[in-house]
């Protein structure tokens, strides 16, 4: 086997001088539990700050750290909701989000800027002069806007505009003596996990820490057959916090050699998509946030990753050891054996079936008459044909793509119990979009009699017929077309896949294109195309199908009516379906009719959108002039309060509110001010 002499290091952190020199005030004077870290994973981007906790409380003050001034005020129903950016005297921003409140004349600016365009949505860059704030001073009130339930978002960010870990700065220290911890572990980069762990690998283990503080597997890693690499969970808990964090710190050594290195001290912004290197995607798809990847993240080292980490290991004598560091610099090491070529035979038999789970992928996806059950299986850059016999031990088989009478052998890998492994993906390699590849097998016995089955072949590779050039995936129907990159821009290391189907399943509402696999990040979006034979009505989009619940992704729709068309850097479930109907105004306050003593009665409703949802804007109007509304996406509930009085006398409510399919849905009311307190 090749012996790397490289090191393999990788750093997604920026080195950042004098970061933690600042002594800050921390900006909830109340408390620092902590419900996020910096480093956490989100869909695409790491979490930027630090999520603190407020009790499920609105309206707790909240502090600048430094003095300076406020450079920057956004207002959103979504993302970071109400935010301050404050600019500080060392040159970094602070910056709060989720705020109830900006301080009373932050609060009355912003509102002439919403009234003079009428828009809730703003992001505003008052002067330098505008809004100085003292250390220690008021720059607003927590709260819940945006996403999430009542908390503040805090980041820290340098002069350049990067996110660095506030953890690390004098006077934000949270006091934490808790050691991260080694989880689980599995293997990557073998193709497909559930024909892995069929064949007999052991993908999937556990840590155990021992009476001397290490973790370890119970089982050595074996080297000598297929190449991989491995991914570890490593969960760490920051002072009272109940809930799993990311640790600050990772390092893979071999024989004192650093193999792999990451730290959370600065992200940029436009680096947010390494996250989807750093972490494993199937993993986080299955629930586990916090499994790293250790395994080169470059291009430039794509060679040494068809090697795997045997060939970066010199001496299999000794164990890898894994370092976890959390800020308050608590530590914790696991060990990982390897078992040597020379031991496998005896001690690990690298292929021992699981007849039960190699069962399971043929009822998952088989093809069945009365010689064979067969199972087509995708696996990085192979394609497996997976058959078990039905009363009849094959002397020899062969598998050629459309013919009755294939004219050679194929590498058949025998399993036993009746079982036999087909490597089919260099025949059906070189199959074109919308051509039939469909695959004929051939049975012969002792005599050389052969039974012959022809098994339907959904999977194409989607760049046959190109020299580095953009790939297609063709539905049958031939109404969706999803559009690849170039295939070595497509992928993120190890994730690399050839082979891909689309299912076409129909449902009372419609049709569902389903793609297979789908359980790998992409460095590049790729293109969905939608074509009907008709004009397509307005509202006609594209959603991600969850089951129970459709996500909207949107379109652009082309001249004629007649195309759609996506960008999205997810494969999975799609589906073209109209959302035609207006959102719902509901729950009413004032009611229509309704007599009020006060002057400025603040109006409330539920807006709720059932497909699309609600878009950026709605419009709120008393006796035609606009006034702000809060809108609560994640409870629907609207809430708006009056600027001016109102005089004795009846009053018109006008409430707008639009999906972001374009449905409006407008309610006309009206109420009386008695005057009469």
């Amino acid at each position: 086997m090749k012996r790397l002499t490289l090191l393999l290091i990788v750093f997604v952190e920026i080195s950042c001088c004098g970061v933690a020199s600042a002594d800050y005030l921390w900006p909830l004077p109340y408390g620092n539990e902590l419900s996020s870290c910096f480093g956490g994973s989100r869909t695409r981007r790491y979490h930027a700050g630090l999520d603190v906790r407020t009790g499920g409380v609105i309206g707790k003050k909240v502090v600048a750290p430094e003095a300076g001034y406020i450079s920057r005020v956004r207002t959103s129903y979504y993302g970071y909701g109400k935010a301050i950016y404050l600019q500080m005297k060392d040159g970094n921003t602070a910056v709060f989000g989720h705020l109830s409140q900006f301080p009373p004349e932050v609060e009355a600016w912003v509102l002439q800027q919403q009234i003079a365009s009428e828009s809730y949505k703003q992001d505003l860059y008052p002067s330098a002069s505008q809004f100085p704030v003292a250390r220690g001073g008021l720059v607003g009130y927590s709260g819940s806007t945006g996403v999430g339930a009542p908390h503040l978002h805090f980041e820290i960010r340098t002069p350049e505009n990067v996110p660095i870990n506030p953890l690390k700065f004098k006077g934000l220290e949270v006091e934490d003596t808790s050691s991260p911890r080694f989880e689980k572990f599995r293997l990557v980069g073998l193709g497909n996990t559930a024909l892995a762990e069929a064949l007999g690998w052991n993908v999937k283990q556990s840590f155990k820490r021992g009476s001397d503080g290490i973790y370890r597997l119970a089982h050595p890693l074996p080297c000598g057959g297929r190449p991989y690499w491995f991914a570890a969970e490593v969960v760490d808990f920051v002072s009272r916090n109940r809930w799993d964090k990311p640790t600050y710190f990772v390092e893979l050594e071999h024989a004192g050699r650093t193999l792999y290195q990451l730290a959370y001290d600065a992200l940029p912004f436009e680096e947010g998509y390494r996250i989807e290197i750093d972490r494993n995607f199937q993993a986080a798809n299955e629930g586990d946030d916090y499994f790293y990847n250790f395994v080169p993240n470059s291009y430039s080292k794509y060679d040494l990753l068809l090697d795997g980490i045997c060939s970066a290991v010199d001496d299999m004598s000794q164990p890898a050891l894994i370092i976890a560091r959390d800020v308050a610099g608590n530590v914790s090491r696991a060990e990982v054996d390897f078992m040597p070529d020379s031991l496998l035979a005896a001690n690990f038999p690298v292929l021992k079936p699981d007849y039960r789970k190699l069962q399971l992928l043929l009822t998952d996806a088989g093809f069945m008459d009365t010689t064979l059950v067969a199972s087509l299986i995708p696996a990085g850059h192979q394609l497996y044909l997976l058959i078990r016999s039905r009363d009849l031990s094959p002397k020899l088989i062969r598998v050629s793509l459309g013919s009755e009478d294939p004219p050679g052998a194929v590498d058949v890998h025998e399993l036993g119990n009746g079982y036999y492994l087909i490597d089919v993906g260099e025949l059906v390699r070189s199959v074109p979009p919308g051509a039939d590849a469909s695959l004929s097998v051939a049975l012969h016995d002792a005599v050389g009699a052969a039974c012959y089955s022809t098994i339907p072949c959904p999977y194409r590779y989607p760049w046959a017929g190109t020299t580095g050039g953009e790939g297609k995936l063709v539905s049958e129907d031939g109404r969706l077309i999803v559009t690849f990159p170039p295939r070595s821009e497509l992928f993120y290391s190890f994730d690399s896949h050839d082979f891909f189907r689309i299912d076409t399943l129909q449902s009372r509402d419609g049709i569902t294109y389903a793609l297979y696999p789908n359980e790998m990040p992409l460095a590049k979006q790729v293109s969905y195309r939608y074509d009907s034979d008709e004009v397509l009505p307005a509202g006609a989009e594209f959603y991600a199908d969850g089951g129970s619940k459709l996500y909207y992704l949107g379109a652009k729709r082309s001249g004629d009516g007649r195309r759609l068309e996506l960008k999205s850097y997810t494969l999975g479930k799609v589906t073209v379906r109209t959302d035609d109907v207006a959102p719902s105004i509901r729950q009413i306050s004032p009611q229509r009719g309704a007599v009020l003593a006060n002057a400025r009665p603040k109006v409330s409703c539920v807006i709720r959108d059932e497909m699309s949802g609600i878009g950026e804007d709605i419009d709120i109007r008393i006796d035609g002039r606009w006034i702000p509304a809060v809108y609560d996406f994640e409870s629907d509930r609207v809430t708006a309060e009056s600027y001016f009085d109102f005089k004795p006398g009846e009053h018109t409510l006008v409430i707008k509110a639009t999906d972001k399919a374009g449905n409006t849905r407008i309610y006309d009311g009206g109420f009386t001010v008695s005057g009469k307190k």
